[in-house]
């Protein structure tokens, strides 16, 4: 298919399920035109960065707005090195 697994897996489960809860020919083409727009757009996406998924999720959920200058993320700082750093407003 050409786009990252689980974002084609769901595309995949959300177009099934559209179809397969309200039957329709109606429903049947809107989520045929969702699947090969969201599969045109996901294609486009895994053209320019494979890993885009895991690095936005890393990015939006994991990152904070300032991150603290320490040298190791396990080191203890010290209460003159503490009062030091500003906190963000």
């Amino acid at each position: 298919m050409g786009v990252d697994r689980e974002l084609g897996l769901f595309l995949g489960l959300l177009v099934f399920s559209l179809d397969f809860v309200a039957f329709s020919i109606f429903k049947l083409a809107i989520s045929l035109l969702l699947w090969f727009v969201g599969m045109a757009g996901l294609r486009m996406m895994a053209k320019k960065d494979l890993m885009l998924r895991v690095i936005a999720l890393r990015y939006f959920f994991r990152y904070t707005k300032v991150m603290a200058a320490r040298s190791t993320a396990w080191r203890q700082n010290g209460q003159a090195q503490v009062n030091g750093y500003r906190t963000p407003a």
